[in-house]
């Protein structure tokens, strides 16, 4: 996402390939990257630097056997590294870094590592972004990020292939992949808005009166929630806060009345580049296709920077608002908005304008927030191009809350989300962002969401300004941090099983882990790249839980809470890290949502390798079993657990008996 304070818990939260019926597997190469290296024709070839290099530039020695490179590099100029790749690769590399960072030194030691390997340690000390051209065998770096020192201040670089680019071997500098953060206080981001109240009036109030009493305290309003009846308030020069709440809230006019929050994406450190769709298979998502995919008529909202709803992987399953007619200037569907076709742009495209909000929720972040988060949950799958979401088959309704050129969400741009979530038809909300300003009308509303039935996912944030990750039991977090039961609170965790390092984490506050590093999905208006955060892993609940209403159609959240939340995959080392004391298990949650009895493999069919199964766990092996799944069917005789009767069962279900 963007900044760390409140986090859209993105690559950085808090800054993609498969082909059609199964992710990639962890490690695998990613074809947008690799297609077309000339390298088998390189065995055991050796390139050193000219002498001239070891007396005054430092060394370079570069080995390729099998397609792969071992580099030895000590203080020698990028320019110089990155020719000597090109020229053993047969790949062309062109540039659009200046002379002066191709004149940084380099000092990189790398053994039997595939040519994109590194390019990414480069990437991650140097800062630049790459991209591949199969066609023209031709990677293209350009200038990306604000750095401080010799690496990244903020998230991580980027590796992004298939955008949109012009037909030309040198690509433009990129635009920074971190908005600069807003002014701090004492190290620290801001949590509210200076000279900012937001005010919710008591039913029945004339509007009046409420313009009567904003005059008597010199306020101007600068927008309003109608349907909530909330008032975005300026005070007048030489009124604090505090004096301006106590005035506020002394009126009987007034329901509530709180600061103007501040909600930032989480932005991680950087992190190690874990290539192709990992997350997808630690969660056990593929297993959990067996059951669905998802459905059409399930609609989850991506409240976020906006979304690319054109990118190929995201477009069949961008939600279409069925009341509206595109174009015509009217509010068709008479919901309060004109022409709100695929969501709603809430923040607009200029930060210094708040009241430029319409009917494009179009991402214009330049680090793809919402579009990878997007891509994450509801990437379109089985197409053989590009990556696939948890749920392949889904409505993604795009709110957007970030403006194009902002570093953090307003509240009230987030509550309109939430309230236009509410009122067309969502049934799971998706929030990779956060901060730590505990806001009465944002909770407000989501107890409304709540009372509808409607579960809302959540980022647990990605740490503090230095990037400590925190107890949210001690130091909250909000949205995720809210006591409401139909939220989740989602930890960021890697491919080995530990909880990501920038992830905040709470034994009562944070429900459950879910893969959050090194996250491969869809940016850009054609592109895939690599992000961290729990705004990566959040998308990944939201998504299991979209599968699960395509089964359930007519659960409400705690139906949904209680699947996901009942059937992970507990660990030791998540004891008193997470509530459940696990990690997301898509699987068994979609499993556990009715099955077929006898289906001992939770493979959603009944034949002899259940009964191979059942037998195995008769005799204290075979394979895990689910719990959850137990009572939604599997159990054949009631006694809650797995044995004869189910290995007989199996037997004569396949003799069709």
């Amino acid at each position: 996402m963007m900044h760390r304070q409140t986090t859209i818990n993105r690559q950085p939260a808090g800054r993609f390939g498969r082909t059609a019926k199964r992710p990639l597997r962890a490690g695998a190469k990613i074809g947008l990257l690799t297609a077309g290296l000339a390298l088998a024709a390189m065995v055991g070839s050796t390139w050193k630097a000219p002498p001239a290099l070891y007396a005054d530039q430092g060394a370079l020695v570069i080995t390729m056997k099998n397609s792969r490179i071992s580099l030895h590099a000590e203080k020698v100029p990028l320019k110089t590294v990155l020719q000597a790749m090109a020229d053993r690769a047969g790949i062309r590399i062109a540039t659009g870094l200046t002379a002066a960072e191709l004149q940084a030194a380099v000092t990189l030691q790398l053994q039997d590592v595939a040519f994109e390997t590194v390019l990414k340690r480069l990437a991650a000390s140097r800062a630049f972004v790459y991209d591949y051209h199969p066609e023209r065998k031709t990677y293209t770096l350009a200038r990306a990020g604000l750095f401080g020192g010799d690496k990244p201040a903020h998230g991580d670089v980027h590796i992004i292939a298939g955008q949109d680019k012009p037909k030309h071997t040198t690509s433009p500098p990129a635009q920074p992949l971190i908005n600069k953060p807003p002014p701090t206080r004492n190290g620290r981001r801001p949590a509210y808005l200076d000279g900012e109240l937001l005010v919710r009036f008591k039913e029945t109030v004339p509007a009046e009166k409420i313009a009567a009493l904003h005059a008597s305290f010199g306020s101007e309003v600068l927008s309003r929630v109608p349907a909530l009846r909330i008032e975005r308030v300026k005070i007048k020069a030489g009124l604090d806060e505090e004096n301006a709440l106590a005035l506020y809230r002394a009126s009987d006019l007034v329901d509530i009345a709180g600061r103007h929050t501040l909600r930032y994406p989480n932005v991680t450190p950087n992190d190690p580049f874990f290539g192709s769709q990992w997350g997808l298979g630690a969660s056990r998502a593929p297993e959990g296709w067996a059951f669905t995919t998802g459905g059409a008529e399930v609609v989850v909202a991506v409240i976020d920077t906006g979304v690319r709803y054109l990118h190929p992987d995201l477009a069949a399953n961008i939600w279409t608002n069925p009341g509206e007619i595109a174009g015509n200037g009217l509010d068709d569907d008479g919901n309060g908005f004109v022409d709100d076709i695929r969501g709603w742009d809430f923040a607009g495209s200029s930060a210094a304008n708040p009241s430029d909000a319409d009917a494009d929720p179009l991402d214009g972040d330049s680090d793809s927030h919402g579009t990878h988060v997007a891509g994450i949950l509801g990437g379109l799958g089985n197409n053989a191009s590009g990556i696939a979401g948890v749920a392949w088959n889904i409505q993604i309704m795009p709110l957007k809350v970030l403006a194009d050129n902002g570093s953090s969400l307003a509240s009230i741009d987030v509550i309109a989300a939430y309230q236009y979530a509410l009122d067309n038809g969502a049934r799971v909300v998706n929030c990779s962002f956060g901060g730590p300003g505990f806001d009465p009308i944002e909770y407000l509303v989501l107890t409304n969401l709540r009372n509808a039935g409607i579960l809302v996912v959540c980022a647990a944030g990605n740490g503090d300004d230095n990037n400590n990750p925190l107890n949210t039991d001690l130091s909250p977090h909000y949205p995720s941090s809210y006591n409401l039961d139909n939220i989740i609170s989602v930890a960021a965790g890697m491919p080995t099983g530990a909880l990501a390092s920038f992830s905040n984490f709470g034994p009562v506050s944070v429900d459950l882990m879910a893969p959050g590093e090194g996250i491969l999905s869809t940016v850009g208006a054609s592109g895939y790249g690599f992000k961290s955060g729990t705004s990566m892993a959040t998308p990944f609940v939201a998504g299991t839980a979209g599968l699960l209403l395509a089964r359930k159609p007519g659960w409400f959240y705690s139906e949904l809470k209680t699947a996901v939340l009942n059937t992970v995959e507990k660990a030791t080392n998540l004891t008193g890290v997470v509530l459940t004391s696990g990690r997301l298990n898509a699987h068994f949650a979609v499993c556990s949502a009715g099955t077929i009895v006898g289906d001992v493999t939770c493979d959603n069919r009944v034949d002899l390798t259940d009964s191979v199964a059942a037998m195995q766990i008769v005799s204290g092996g075979g394979p895990e079993i689910c719990e959850a799944c137990l009572t939604a069917g599997i159990d054949i005789n009631g006694d809650l657990k797995v044995g004869l009767e189910e290995a007989a069962h199996a037997i004569r279900r396949e003799a069709g008996l």
